[in-house]
Order: structure tokens, then C-alpha cells, then sequence
């Protein structure tokens, strides 16, 4: 039987003021899924008392997890969305806060990867990693939209191909604070591992080259949503470059800025366009703007019509 094990946080300034399902995510590291099952199972309390998932964090105040081994609470994965397949390749929705991989082995985490094994089992002899079974590219945990998962082993090296050499279209809808000079702009600018703090990638000297280019959609006099290109596919990519210019995601705690009734970073992958490897079709994929996004958007007053 696995341990079981307490964590326990003394509320500082990072953690004051948030939601009690995200500090737990936070200080546990699990998913949002997994700190919901913890408060609702009566393993999380504040200075000794059991509480809802939305209280708030005061300075202070004792937070308490319990972790209980194979009891803790892990909500199974559910079937994923396939919007695209046949034998080479999948074209697969991804639900905001819900990891693409496993971090580790038994990872209890539920997983995309772990949702899309249950449909096709032989991928987990697709790629070059087993933690990461035909995982051509990733989106961050809180992004939601389109992904392209590897079916067999030629598909996945044929995409990876085409990764490297940008002959896959990847677009988002990005939520950012402020409003580009000119309605659109082009970012290139290399990115790399924060020395100061290893969560963060960084703008920096000697990193890996990325471009991102971006063009104004809708918006308000203090928010503007952009339909967003990606050149290249650099960890955190469009939130530390949008950041760069002085233009922060909404919603984004590592880089951007914090949003009035916005629980994750506003960015969605809205399609995904390539040349398919083996048949050489133009694949093109979309996901619509999921109802989180779409209700933030109609509290801010904001509208939009979706590039072309």
C-alpha cells in the first residue's frame, strides 16, 4: 500500500487571495480535476476546518493537504473528442486544464494522452518517449483547442518532419491586456529557461529561435483578442512573447495578468491546417471558442469575428 502523506502551506503572498481548488493544485501539483476531488473528498483544510473549493486564501491561514496514496481521489479519464483520424494520425480537442502527458511513471493524473490510449491502445508504441506516446507537439495544461497525435510510428515521424520544417499551420485565440500598435505585429525574439526561476521560460540571449506573428480580431479599450500564428513551437511560446510586447495574456498567473472571472489562461488552439503526410490532402481542423472563453468575452463587452 502507498503512503499516505500530509502537505502543509502557510498562506503567503503568492497564495493569498486565491481560490482554494487552485492553491491546492498549485502546492500538490496535480491537475484542477484533482483538487476539486480533494476538497470535495474532505482532504483539504484551512487552519483545521474543511471548506469549500471557492474560498478565498487569507494571509496566514494553515493550508492542509491530505494525500492518501491509491485512495486520492483522481477523476477517470473520459473518452476524448476526435475531430479528425484515420491509421497514420489523430486530430484531437483538448479540454482546458488537463495535461497532454504523463510528468513521471504513475503519474495518477488523468491525462489526454491516457483519454486517446483508451480508443487506440497501439499508440503506446508511437514515438520516441513512453511517457509521451505519439505526442507530436503539446499545448500547456490550461490551453484548450485542437492537438495532432501520432497513430503509428511513420505518422509520427512524418510529422515531426513537418514540425521542424513549419509546414504546419497552428492558430490561437489569445485574451491579451492592452492593444497592439497597428492592429497587428510579428514577435521574433529567441526563448529559453528563466535562470532565475526554472517554471519560467525567458526572452533570452542564445535561446532557441521563435517567431509568433499576430493580428487584432475584437476587443475593448483595455482588452484586445488576437488570432495568433505560430512560426515555430517553443514551450510557453505565445504567452512569454505576448508578455514581451507588452501585451499579457489574460488570465495567465505566470506571465500575464489576473482576470475577473477568468480561471485559466484565455488561450485557445482554433485549428490546425497541414498537408497530410501519406495522402497528401490538405487537412484543416477547428474547435470553436469553448463556453469559458465565450462568457468571459460577454462579461468584458467584448465581440469578435474569427480571422479567415
Amino acid at each position: 500500500m502507498e503512503e499516505e502523506r500530509d502537505i502543509e502551506v502557510e498562506v503567503g503572498g503568492a497564495l493569498a487571495g486565491e481560490r482554494v481548488d487552485r492553491a491546492v493544485a498549485l502546492v500538490a501539483e496535480v491537475s484542477r480535476a484533482v483538487a476539486t476531488a480533494l476538497c470535495e473528498a474532505g482532504d483539504v483544510t484551512v487552519c483545521g476546518l474543511t471548506c469549500p473549493k471557492s474560498q478565498r486564501l487569507l494571509a496566514g491561514e494553515l493550508l492542509r493537504v491530505r494525500i492518501r496514496g491509491r485512495e486520492r481521489p483522481v477523476l477517470a479519464e473520459e473518452l476524448p473528442t476526435i475531430l479528425y483520424g484515420d491509421d497514420d494520425l489523430l486530430v484531437v480537442e483538448k479540454p482546458a486544464n488537463l495535461v497532454v502527458h504523463a510528468a513521471m511513471p504513475r503519474d495518477p493524473r488523468p491525462t489526454l494522452i491516457g483519454s486517446v490510449l483508451r480508443l487506440y491502445p497501439e499508440i503506446a508504441a508511437v514515438g520516441e518517449d513512453p511517457l509521451r506516446p505519439g505526442v507530436v507537439h503539446r499545448l500547456d495544461r490550461g490551453t484548450s483547442g485542437v492537438m495532432l497525435v501520432a497513430r503509428s510510428q511513420r505518422g509520427f515521424e512524418a510529422l515531426k518532419s513537418q514540425l521542424s520544417q513549419h509546414l504546419i499551420e497552428r492558430r490561437y485565440l489569445a485574451l491579451v491586456q492592452g492593444v497592439p500598435a497597428g492592429g497587428s505585429g510579428v514577435v521574433d525574439a529567441p526563448l529559453g529557461r528563466d535562470l532565475r526561476n526554472p517554471r519560467r521560460v525567458a526572452v533570452v540571449w542564445g535561446g532557441k529561435r521563435a517567431v509568433t506573428r499576430f493580428q487584432l480580431v475584437g476587443g475593448s479599450a483595455e482588452y484586445s483578442l488576437l488570432d495568433v500564428r505560430l512560426e515555430t513551437g517553443r514551450t510557453h511560446q505565445i504567452r512569454v512573447h505576448m508578455a514581451s510586447v507588452g501585451l499579457p495574456l489574460a488570465g495567465d498567473d505566470l506571465y500575464g495578468v489576473r482576470v475577473a472571472g477568468l480561471e485559466r489562461p484565455f488561450l485557445h488552439s482554433q485549428s490546425i491546417a497541414f498537408i497530410h503526410p501519406f495522402s497528401k490532402q490538405r487537412i484543416s481542423v477547428t474547435s470553436p471558442l469553448p463556453g469559458d472563453l465565450v462568457e468571459e468575452l460577454e462579461l468584458l463587452g467584448i465581440g469578435y469575428t474569427a480571422a479567415e
